[in-house]
């Protein structure tokens, strides 16, 4: 089943099998990405699972006509490293 429609599935139909094969094929990558952006590995897991809750609460944000839905996870994983990175590093001292 492609992706797009996995996420259809998440938004019409509250799908849990829907977000754990979504999780299957991209959390791995996911957590790749994370990780190479917050180089600690409890926070790259932490990104994943905020990528994937932002995923079950809001599946309609992503137009999977306009965007593939691996790229829009991607960015969101971006996003929430980036900024768990920047809040690393504010606190250190």
């Amino acid at each position: 089943m492609p992706d797009a429609s996995l996420l259809a599935r998440i938004a019409t139909k509250r799908d849990r099998q829907a977000l754990d094969l979504l999780y299957r094929r991209h959390g791995g990558s996911l957590y790749d990405v994370a990780l190479s952006i917050v180089p600690d590995p409890i926070e790259a897991r932490r990104t994943v699972a905020w990528v994937f809750r932002q995923a079950w609460r809001t599946p309609s944000l992503l137009d999977s006509a306009l965007a593939p839905v691996s790229a829009w996870l991607v960015e969101l994983a971006r996003t929430d490293a980036g900024a768990r990175a920047h809040n690393h590093r504010r606190a250190k001292p």
